[in-house]
């Protein structure tokens, strides 16, 4: 089951909860009293990997503060729909971070007046 749940993190956003369900299902079947504890022990996860390690994962790589990431998914999810705002405003604030940032350094040096 945990295997599954892994391998299911990969398929975004329905991943997880297809591998949630799984757990969801099997302790339906094996003890029902407990699934209450299943489900919430599922979504404090979820929410811990959306809000805390994945934007700082991200900034780690990509050398820019996790807040950046989580203003940039929200405001995605309010402008556009949900991949095609994912494929689009996430690269374009990373492009517009970047330029920012060599010009600021570019200015700072000299090279640009």
């Amino acid at each position: 089951m945990a295997v599954f749940a892994g391998l299911m993190e990969v398929v975004p956003t329905i991943g997880p909860w297809l591998g949630g369900g799984l757990a969801v299902i099997v302790t339906l079947a094996t003890s029902p009293h407990k699934v209450i504890w299943v489900i919430i022990g599922f979504l404090l996860i979820q929410q811990l990997e959306l809000q805390l390690i994945a934007p700082k994962t991200q900034g780690l790589t990509n050398g820019n503060p996790p807040g950046v990431f989580v203003n940039t998914h929200c405001s995605r999810s309010v402008l556009l729909p949900e991949y095609s705002g994912f494929i689009i405003v996430l690269p374009l604030a990373m492009i517009f971070i970047k330029t920012f940032k060599y010009l600021r350094d570019s200015v700072r040096d000299g090279t640009i007046s």
